[in-house]
């Protein structure tokens, strides 16, 4: 910037600061301009996209989104205990399989026990696993991919936190030998180490879990889908291969929770539309920017789903799929026309810091 200096009614002259001189405040102002690093290249290489609104793009590090982010995964965390804690619960509380045979089931009858069939589908389960953390890796807005996908399953498993804790089914195979650990005596110590070791273990059979109860639905239905469905959603539509390849790792993940007659196929079939329709509904609301509406549309939102309101309430658009590396920037990204005024500004900074010796007057 060129030196400006005020004229007074007295005809006195006084000036309004000297950026070539090293002694004006000015001066470290100008020369902190030209060397700081600009926000905008904060977003680009961070390893958060930060957000995918226009109005975020030279916003930094936005503490409400990071503060989403943290929520998102302490409610993920929450859930997870909650569910722990509940199938240590309905597995004392199983029905006696000597007295409790299980109950008809088409499915069930018809097809043949496998028994390595389960640990297939929990292999499934970490193929899919491996697939999407490639996609939230190299997706450009993987903090606003990871929280939702936070929120939606830890919503879903609550949800089979209250079905398997209000109705009991017998055990779906007779080849499932439960011991119904009391919990009558047992003290709060051995309790939540029940707990830490299904939480530890995710659940999972191959991590030595062993849980009888859970019936109504299927968890392991729930990571399939929602898996699946994360993995299509945020690829493009073009990488038709991995999508048919994921919805048939999905298909057959659910067929061989049958085989194995670990669940009935009503835990199956209910799992797969609550997680679909849960997943489809809260894309479909911040898809249409629902919290940018009307006031009795948000406050619909804010009275139904609080969580949702509070994790889309910026949301402006579907979320692009652009691709990127942490702290590398965008793949194939071009330059920012805000970055060319920067350097612009930072030009005209230095020609004045450099410049003429003697001020001029007006």
């Amino acid at each position: 910037r060129t030196h400006r200096s005020q004229s007074h009614g007295d005809g006195s002259v006084s000036s309004a600061g000297d950026p070539s001189d090293p002694s004006d405040p000015s001066y470290f102002a100008a020369f902190g301009r030209k060397f700081m690093p600009r926000p905008t290249a904060l977003v680009r290489t961070s390893f958060f996209s930060s957000a995918y609104l226009p109005t975020w793009e030279r916003s930094g590090v936005d503490l409400h989104e990071y503060g989403k982010l943290l929520f998102s995964l302490a409610y993920a965390l929450f859930s997870a205990f909650v569910t722990s804690m509940t199938l240590v619960i309905v597995h004392a509380r199983v029905p006696d399989q000597s007295s409790f045979p299980p109950l008809p089931d088409i499915a069930l009858d018809s097809i043949p026990h496998i028994p390595w069939a389960f640990k297939v589908t929990e292999v499934i389960i970490l193929v899919l696993g491996l697939i999407f953390l490639c996609v939230l890796v190299v997706h450009w807005h993987r903090d606003v991919i990871f929280r939702r996908f936070n929120v939606i399953i830890a919503t879903v498993f609550l949800l089979r936190c209250l079905t398997m804790s209000v109705t009991s089914l017998s055990v779906p195979g007779t080849h499932i030998q439960c011991e119904r650990p009391q919990l009558e005596g047992a003290t709060a110590e051995e309790i939540m180490y029940r707990a830490w070791n299904i939480f530890s273990g995710m659940g999972l059979s191959i991590a030595n879990v062993e849980t009888c109860g859970d019936c109504i639905f299927s968890g392991h239905t729930v990571a399939l889908t929602m898996l699946n469905f994360f993995i299509t959603e945020y690829t493009p539509s073009t990488w038709r291969g991995l999508h048919i390849t994921t919805w048939v790792l999905n298909v057959f993940g659910m067929f061989f929770i049958l085989a194995a007659h670990e669940h009935y196929t009503i835990d199956v079939l209910m799992a797969f539309y609550i997680s679909s329709r849960m997943f489809l509904h809260y894309h479909s609301l911040a898809n249409v920017s629902i919290m940018k509406g009307d006031e009795v549309m948000k406050e619909r939102a804010r009275s139904f789903f609080p969580i949702f309101a509070y994790m889309e309430d910026s949301t402006e658009g579907v979320v692009p799929n652009d691709y990127g590396l942490p702290f590398f920037g965008k793949f194939g990204a071009k330059e920012d026309k805000h970055a060319h005024e920067d350097e612009e500004v930072s030009e005209g900074e230095g020609e004045a810091m450099h410049g003429s010796d003697h001020p001029q007057h007006s």
